[in-house]
């Protein structure tokens, strides 16, 4: 896991169950029952003893991976496209990030945002919690082109005019600055 934001939170993706006597939860839903399989992340206390197993539901594509979350609280575990926030200390408090699927993640550490997208929206994660979210009207993967100050730039698909344009999408408010180019911009906030 890459922490990107300076947390100090102690966790590892496992290659597969082994005995143990912490307990196991499987997401979604929190059961201690059984589930899915999914990507198994080992939560632990004090980098030893571990505290907990979750088991995170696979989607059918996008990526994997462990991300800090901009709390350095939480964590952001993404199984197969599927995003879940975690709380370390509170296996029922994990939730699912209305994304799917993810194909790609970006931080901006001095901001503390984490930015998740699908092919067709970006979603905007701050220390406490989700900030926004965008839709284009878009059949391809959106693609991080780079950023200019509090200014995330996306390349986006554009279906009026068969080509990829750059969209400039304020950090903080989540509002597409040049959206008289692209069809069916739309931004919510939560």
């Amino acid at each position: 896991m890459e922490d990107v934001f300076g947390c100090e939170l102690d966790v590892e993706e496992a290659d597969g169950f082994e005995v143990c006597d912490e307990p196991r939860y499987y997401f979604p839903g929190g059961s201690r029952l059984g589930g899915s399989n999914g990507l198994i992340v080992r939560f632990f206390r004090d980098r030893k003893e571990r505290r907990w197993t979750g088991v995170f539901a696979y989607g059918r594509v996008g990526r994997s991976g462990i991300y800090p979350h901009p709390n350095c609280k939480d964590l952001v575990v993404i199984s197969r496209g599927i995003a879940y926030v975690a709380d370390p200390l509170a296996p029922q408090d994990t939730r699912e990030i209305d994304i799917y699927p993810v194909y790609g993640v970006t931080a901006f550490s001095e901001e503390r945002l984490l930015f998740l997208h699908d092919s067709s929206m970006l979603a905007c994660l701050g220390a406490g919690g989700p900030k926004w979210r965008v839709r284009f009207e878009s059949t391809d993967e959106l693609q991080f082109a780079g950023r200019s100050g509090g200014i995330l730039l996306v390349n986006v698909w554009m279906p009026n005019r068969q080509r990829f344009g750059t969209a400039s999408i304020d950090t903080e408010t989540g509002k597409c600055l040049n959206a008289d180019l692209f069809l069916g911009v739309e931004t919510r906030v939560p």
